[in-house]
């Protein structure tokens, strides 16, 4: 098993919650279909929160859409974290 030693970084691209609360709802209802569909994938995980809870420092992020993606499935958040 690995892990990260303190002061380490750790380089992050997840899909999530969306910046958007309009877009949100819509994660909030689709993701139990998305859960069955997609082998467990949520839709609706608060990225930056998990990472925080876990003891990591955010030090860069962008959290956007990606092109040519539906906006509910499509809410990207990356980044750099420090362990502590």
């Amino acid at each position: 098993r690995r892990v990260l030693k303190p002061g380490g970084t750790l380089h992050f691209l997840e899909h999530g919650l969306a910046p958007d609360e309009r877009v949100r709802r819509w994660q909030r209802r689709l993701d139990p279909v998305q859960k069955r569909i997609a082998g467990g994938c949520h839709l609706t995980r608060p990225i930056l929160d998990l990472l925080k809870a876990a003891g990591f420092t955010i030090k860069e992020l962008d959290v956007f859409y990606e092109k040519g993606a539906s906006k509910f499935a499509g809410a990207d958040s990356l980044g750099t974290a420090l362990c502590l």
